[in-house]
C-alpha cells in the first residue's frame, strides 16, 4: 500500500481552526491524507493554541508531531528560505515548505505563496 500523503500544517491553519473550535474537523476534510505539525511550528504557537493542538496529538491522535531537524540539502534550503527578508517567511513556514518539498507532501496554509525558486507548494 502506498504511503499516505502528509498535509504539513502551518501555524495559521492551526490557529484559525483552533480559534473556531474546529481543529478536529481537519482530518475529516481530506481523510485520505495524514496531518502533521512540525516541532518548529508548534513552538511558534501561543500556549492556549498549543494546548488545543496537544490534545489532538496526544489524546485524539488525529494529528502527528514531527521533530524537525533538516539535514543536507534540506537544511540549506531551510536556511535560504528563512534568510530571504523580502518574503517575510518565518521559521515555521520555511520549515513546512522545505519539509513538504523534500518529502513530496503538501503544505496546509492559508497563505498564498509560491516557492522563490519557482516550485509551487
Amino acid at each position: 500500500m502506498p504511503e499516505r500523503i502528509q498535509i504539513v500544517l502551518d501555524a495559521d491553519v492551526i490557529i484559525h481552526f483552533a480559534q473556531g473550535g474546529y481543529l478536529h474537523l481537519l482530518p475529516k476534510v481530506v481523510p485520505e491524507c495524514s496531518f502533521v505539525v512540525l516541532s518548529v511550528v508548534r513552538d511558534e504557537l501561543r500556549q492556549e493554541t498549543k494546548n488545543v493542538l496537544d490534545n489532538h496529538i496526544y489524546h485524539l491522535k488525529n494529528i502527528s508531531l514531527i521533530e524537525y531537524n533538516p539535514m543536507g540539502e534540506e537544511r540549506r534550503e531551510f536556511a535560504r528560505l528563512t534568510s530571504l527578508s523580502g518574503l517575510c517567511l518565518g521559521k515555521g513556514e520555511s520549515a513546512c515548505m522545505t519539509y513538504a518539498r523534500f518529502r513530496h507532501n503538501v503544505v496546509g496554509s492559508s497563505n498564498c505563496r509560491q516557492h522563490p525558486a519557482g516550485h509551487g507548494y
